[in-house]
């Protein structure tokens, strides 16, 4: 099995290492799609996979699929792996008629568990909007939580768009100083 978004990560650049300690074909909750597929996720090879990973690279990124409560299996969330490895989050939100609730209780329920919250990226920006709801989202977002808005991408549905300018308009989106927590002398992201 290859991840669609690992195998498209791999393409923009040979020297990104991707890897993912467990992979399931089902697009249903990781609770559903692992009891289909007769799978027993353990947050040891979780750990185990991030501790050689981190090992051997200078940044590593790592991503969960739905919210922080989202269930893995019995008493084990999603809020359970940033806790365990110790490693701060990066929300990314698109914004929505129902997001900013959402949003809102995600960053709520990291904060009551510790988490350490960078900040957060707003995802599927559109160009153009004639709703306010859109429109008004990052300053909403901002007014409304006191985590940072380290970015913003644009939403690239329906646009013709080569590989190397998408990365481009990606980092050109978000605050990568921020994200890593480290100044970068030489980033040009004007490429």
């Amino acid at each position: 099995l290859l991840s669609p978004d690992l195998s498209f990560v791999s393409s923009i650049d040979s020297h990104i290492i991707t890897h993912a300690t467990y992979l399931l074909t089902s697009l249903s909750t990781p609770v559903a799609a692992a009891e289909l597929e007769n799978v027993d996720i353990k947050i040891e090879d979780i750990e185990n996979d991030y501790n050689i990973l981190s090992e051997n690279t200078e940044v590593l990124i790592t991503e969960g699929t739905g919210g922080l409560l989202t269930p893995i299996k019995d008493n084990l969330f999603n809020i359970h792996i940033p806790l365990a490895l110790k490693i701060p989050v990066v929300f990314v939100v698109t914004p929505s008629n129902d997001s900013l609730n959402t949003y809102l209780n995600e960053l709520n329920t990291a904060k009551k568990a510790g988490l350490d919250v960078i900040g957060t990226i707003i995802n599927k920006y559109p160009l153009y909007s004639r709703n306010s709801e859109i429109t008004t989202f990052p300053t909403v977002l901002e007014h409304y939580s006191d985590a940072k808005i380290i970015g913003v991408i644009r939403n690239f549905k329906d646009r013709i768009i080569k590989t190397d300018e998408l990365f481009t308009e990606i980092l050109n989106g978000i605050d990568l100083q921020d994200i890593l927590r480290m100044e970068i002398p030489k980033l040009n992201l004007n490429i």
